[in-house]
């Protein structure tokens, strides 16, 4: 069986500098180039929504002698000075918020193919929406949304090329 390293680059274009909003079509154009003959079961265009929740704490943990045992003191006294740190804690998680195949099931010989593919965005807000309104009152933890675009090429026996860029999405 052969496997080939760099079967096809992919190159996607698309309005960078648009403010998209729920509801909207990305119009993108995509182009294959395969090296040579190459098999793709499917090729996709994806929305990625990432999540990110950010937490900043203060404090220090005292463990069970006091503030005098963290610092080599008296474990029974507690008029020692325990500096307080501060700890950023972020937390992300990603998934598919829309998504589109333009391709499935093809054989590609050498050069150049171009396709026009229109990605819908689902109207749907992402679940923790609400949740990050009401954190931009906290100012110790905030939830923020970051999007990308995602053209993925699923080649037979080959690397399987993805290339990625980030799309303004506005929520308000």
């Amino acid at each position: 069986m052969v496997y080939k390293t760099n079967p096809i680059d992919l190159l996607v274009e698309f309005d960078t500098q648009k403010k998209y909003r729920l509801g909207d079509t990305i119009d993108a154009t995509i182009t294959l180039m395969p090296n040579s003959g190459t098999n793709i079961r499917k090729a996709s265009l994806d929305l990625v929504l990432e999540e990110r929740f950010t937490e900043v704490s203060m404090g220090r943990s005292m463990g069970g002698g006091g503030a005098g045992a963290l610092q080599g003191g008296n474990a029974f006294k507690s008029t020692d000075y325990v500096a307080m740190q501060q700890t950023t804690s972020s937390k992300s998680s990603a998934f598919v918020h829309s998504s589109v195949q333009f391709l499935g099931g093809t054989a590609l010989e050498a050069g150049q193919s171009t396709y026009k593919v229109a990605l819908p965005i689902k109207p749907s807000p992402p679940k923790r929406l609400a949740e990050s309104q009401e954190r931009v009152k906290d100012s110790n933890s905030s939830i923020t949304f970051h999007w990308r675009l995602e053209a993925k090429v699923d080649v037979v026996r080959g690397r399987n090329p993805k290339v990625q860029r980030k799309v303004n999405i506005d929520l308000t």
